[in-house]
């Protein structure tokens, strides 16, 4: 498993996570726990989300598909 992008919470990881295996692709979140132990470890280590190295450049392509119509949601 790669991870194709590190979220500052679990909630923005799931929503990745969901995103993905609507397309198809087998998502895992991992530390979420740590975050919630030690908030400190939110801005050392993050929350990851990880796929099959097969599956990794096309999640990172539909993850910054999602992340450009944010950011155009948002300059409207």
């Amino acid at each position: 498993m790669v991870t194709v992008k590190t979220y500052n919470n679990a909630m923005e990881a799931h929503l990745g996570r969901v995103m993905l295996e609507q397309a198809q692709i087998q998502a895992v979140v991992f530390n979420e726990e740590s975050i919630l132990i030690n908030p400190f470890y939110n801005t050392t280590i993050g929350v990851r989300l990880n796929v099959r190295e097969e599956d990794a450049e096309r999640a990172r392509e539909i993850l910054a598909q999602e992340g450009s119509k944010e950011q155009d949601a948002n300059h409207s």
